[in-house]
């Protein structure tokens, strides 16, 4: 659908993925230039509930990733910082 289209992004979700699939994105990707992101359940499960957590707390939302680093690493940073506590 994405070369019918002629969209530059696509995204899937899945509760997870195996090795195979994420070097298929890769391999596609560098055929056609247009790049997959994939998402797991528990990466927007984990977002949404930082970008709820900001939001009662009245704060700014994390912004992206370090490269490498989870979403629940990133998050558990932030909270320790917030609390004074040196990150984990």
């Amino acid at each position: 659908m994405m070369m019918r289209e002629d969209c530059e992004k696509g995204f899937f979700v899945s509760f997870d993925y195996t090795d195979d699939a994420m070097r298929e994105a890769d391999a596609f990707f560098r055929r056609s230039g247009k790049s997959i992101v994939l998402f797991t359940v528990q990466e927007i499960l984990e977002e949404h509930l930082a970008k709820s957590w900001h939001e009662i707390n009245d704060l700014p939302h994390p912004g992206p990733l370090p490269t490498g680093e989870t979403r629940a690493a990133s998050l558990a940073k932030a909270a320790a910082r917030l609390a004074g506590r040196k990150s984990p």
